[in-house]
């Protein structure tokens, strides 16, 4: 058992070995724009924490995506990956902070992209 702030984690939950994607392109506008997405459908409501792995791939290096929980206004404690080089897939694990309502908020460059996955790997009850 240890803390989270000041809720107390009782248990780590492994998303397991997945079959497929979880979110992939086809859930996600790019248009620069915040955006929701609940990931209740993976995730269970009682999570408070989760640990997700993006995959994304463009053809032009310096696009990027931001993802937060839903409700944060600042861009200065969010999640934030980058394609490095053109055409080369940039993997990032990353934790976040759920909210009660498991609603988190994604914004993409505005451009065509090649390749945008995202899944769990595990989660904190």
């Amino acid at each position: 058992m240890f803390f989270i702030g000041k809720t107390i984690v009782r248990e780590i939950v492994s998303a397991g070995d997945l079959a497929s994607r979880v979110w992939d392109i086809s859930d996600f506008t790019t248009d620069n724009t915040w955006r929701e997405l609940d990931v209740s459908s993976a995730i269970p409501l009682a999570a408070k924490l989760a640990v997700l792995r993006i995959r994304i791939t463009d053809d032009v290096a310096g696009m990027y995506c931001e993802i937060r929980p839903k409700g944060y206004t600042s861009g200065i404690n969010i999640f934030r990956a980058m394609v490095l080089a053109a055409n080369k897939p940039a993997d990032h694990e990353f934790a976040i902070v759920l909210p009660e309502d498991n609603i988190l908020e994604y914004k993409f460059s505005n451009t065509t992209w090649g390749v945008i996955d995202l899944d769990p790997i595990y989660w904190v009850l």
